[in-house]
């Protein structure tokens, strides 16, 4: 009889572990521990994503942290226990954050994102060939008193985010294109009004 017990018992923790990633670094349990010592985290694996620092810095203003857990070959039991994790963890970010709270993490690292590639971006619009050939124009025309300008536009509602003008002497800028370049890929394409 505790011999039937012991191999119904073993049973019962194997299918635990294949089932739900029971001896895993990260499962059901593990998340629900994390929740209450105030320490929760989004687990993550797989390629990392462009954003990821950008996410990770942002992450503690929503109550949780990123932690990367492997790369893209990992145990089926690993996996199962991370999905694990991350739902009970999710749900918990969910009903302290509100509705629609990935929403708006997902908008506030994209923002960031954008903006640690400025410089990066305004060497991409400066190499575009007529806005090349616009800024030689401007400064052999005004022996170097008028130049080009990139500005960078944070409105939501705008398929716009990058403008090139020129700065007037009153400080009003005179606007000439409109680009919409994407931080990821950095593609730049241009916006006509």
């Amino acid at each position: 009889m505790i011999i039937v017990t012991a191999m119904l018992f073993v049973a019962l923790l194997t299918i635990l572990h294949f089932c739900c990633g029971l001896f895993t670094p990260y499962n059901y349990f593990i998340a629900k521990w994390d929740i209450i010592r105030g320490r929760p985290k989004i687990i993550l694996f797989g390629k990392p994503k462009m954003s990821e620092k950008e996410a990770m810095f942002l992450a503690p203003k929503f109550g949780f942290q990123y932690k990367i857990a492997g790369g893209c070959i990992m145990s089926s039991s690993k996996l199962k226990g991370i999905e694990a994790y991350n739902r009970v963890v999710n749900t918990y970010l969910y009903d302290i954050n509100g509705n629609g709270w990935q929403t708006k993490f997902d908008a506030q690292v994209d923002s960031f994102f954008f903006s640690n590639r400025r410089d990066t971006i305004t060497k991409i619009i400066y190499s575009i060939g007529y806005i090349k050939e616009m800024s030689s124009y401007l400064d052999s025309v005004s022996h170097g008193s008028r130049q080009i300008s990139v500005g960078f536009l944070l409105l939501k509602n705008t398929r716009a985010n990058v403008w090139v003008g020129e700065i007037l002497p009153d400080s009003l800028i005179r606007v000439f294109y409109y680009f919409n370049v994407n931080p990821y890929t950095l593609e730049a394409n241009r916006i006509h009004y």
